[in-house]
């Protein structure tokens, strides 16, 4: 008895750490007066920096279409800014989720009076206002606003997501059952890259990717395009370059799962239901991040990087690495699965090849660790500070002077160009970068000046 109860809090536990499972009945569509039900983005799609955290609606490239509550509950956030999410209404609601609206034209109107006079009292054109439960409720079909292409969008539509209210973990609806696009696509598999990897000194250094073309051989099969193995080295991973369709729509789509198998056993798997905002920027370790910056597809590296959460890795065996002995043929397996349950496949054969890639270490590099501030400098002009957590892995770095930038007439440059990074290293924070340059007199006069500015409309 004891066993089992002690068995049925563990389970009980896990359960409450992945967040409830929702009831699709609980909600109603978040728009009305829609020519058709079509999708722009998806949950958890690769962005620059960031998770997709929701999902994108279209609204028939116009504005103005009525935003209605999902389900019972109440206004309890209204945000006004530049960038972003523009105009956006969160609602609380009775089943323990948020819901979010972003990119509105227009809140409904007595909560935009409401708006508009904390405009003019704080004498500011953005405004974050919190509610409590009794002063926006809502009961489900309630208009709470109007579509928009506030903030930073790029055409008309509404960004939707579902939050869970006590740990605001973000839910993927589509995978929930909420949102249900029309989908009868599997996801493309558009390129392959293999990577072996050594470590120095602790820090991993990996070779120069080696690529191969990936053909479609018939509806969600792929091949590589030329008969036998491809050789491989000791230890390594792949990275695959995937994309995604859906039904009556141009847009590209991120995919939901990557899954490995060598030799018919899963290796890696990487699966996008849910994340917090603290750790969306994580989506540069995720991906394969010095493929990723120069694709328009989703860069998946079928291997953990150090620093990567393990929340979105379900199944992983020695962090996705596989090993191969020299002459060993061993049988890889690649899926690809969009929200929707279409998945594609790729399958081939590696065979281990003669020698190995060893790295070789390098006494004029730095070495930089995540769980260390460092500071780095560049005689006495440069210096850049790293904060503990910055970088996902230990690297070698090797600061100096670049290449020298090239201005325009009438342009003054005040310092040479400095290195301290690769440019395809991801960072988790920012860096505080100190320059000292000379400034000629005549610049040093006009940046005394004062600068009188008048206070802008809210209009």
């Amino acid at each position: 008895m004891q066993r089992f109860l002690i068995l049925f809090l563990l389970t009980t536990a896990c359960l409450g750490a992945q967040g409830q499972q929702l009831d699709p009945n609980d909600y109603i569509y978040p728009l009305r007066e829609l020519k058709q039900r079509l999708y722009s983005a998806n949950f958890g799609e690769i962005r620059p920096g960031h998770f997709h955290a929701g999902v994108d609606i279209k609204t028939d490239a116009e504005e103005g279409k009525p935003v209605v509550a999902a389900a019972d509950g109440y206004v309890s956030r209204v945000v006004l800014q530049a960038g972003g999410y523009g105009r956006a209404v969160y609602l609380t609601l009775r089943n323990g989720t948020t819901v979010v609206y972003g990119h509105l034209r227009r809140f409904r109107d007595d909560i935009e009076r409401h708006v508009r006079r904390e405009r003019y009292e704080r004498r500011s054109n953005g405004v974050n206002l919190w509610f409590g439960p009794g002063t926006w409720p809502v009961k489900q079909g309630d208009v709470v606003a109007y579509s928009g292409d506030s903030g930073s969008s790029g055409g008309p539509h509404l960004h939707y997501e579902i939050r869970d209210t006590e740990t605001q973990r973000l839910y993927n609806p589509v995978r929930e059952g909420i949102i249900r696009p029309r989908d009868e696509y599997p996801p493309r598999i558009v390129r392959l890259h293999y990577v072996e990897v050594d470590t120095v000194q602790g820090v991993p250094v990996r070779s120069v990717p080696e690529s191969y073309a990936v053909v479609r051989t018939a509806a969600g099969r792929y091949a590589l395009p030329h008969d036998g193995p491809v050789g491989v080295g000791r230890r390594g991973y792949f990275v695959a370059e995937v994309t995604d369709r859906r039904n009556d729509v141009w847009n590209s789509f991120g995919v939901w799962r990557v899954t490995a198998f060598a030799d018919g056993i899963p290796c890696f798997e990487f699966r996008m239901d849910s994340f917090t905002y603290d750790i969306s920027r994580c989506s540069d370790a995720v991906s394969c991040y010095p493929i990723q910056i120069n694709s328009r597809n989703e860069a998946i590296r079928l291997a953990q990087l150090e620093g990567a959460p393990d929340s979105f890795y379900p199944t992983m065996a020695e962090r996705g690495l596989i090993r191969t002995a020299e002459g060993q043929v061993r049988r890889i397996r690649i899926e690809a699965e969009d929200d929707c349950g279409n998945v594609s496949t790729l399958e081939f054969a590696v065979r281990g090849r003669a020698g190995e890639f060893r790295a070789e270490a390098d006494t004029t590099a730095v070495t930089l660790r995540p769980d260390r501030t460092s500071v780095l400098r560049v005689g006495r002009e440069a210096e850049v500070r790293i904060p503990e957590g910055t970088i996902y892995e230990p690297i070698f770095v090797r600061p100096g002077l670049g290449e020298a930038p090239q201005a325009d007439s009438g342009v003054v440059v005040l310092s040479p160009a400095y290195r301290f990074f690769d440019p395809a290293t991801p960072l988790f924070r920012a860096v505080e970068v100190t320059l000292r340059g000379s400034v000629p007199r005549p610049l040093q006069l006009r940046a005394q000046l004062a600068v009188r500015t008048r206070r802008g409309s809210l209009a």
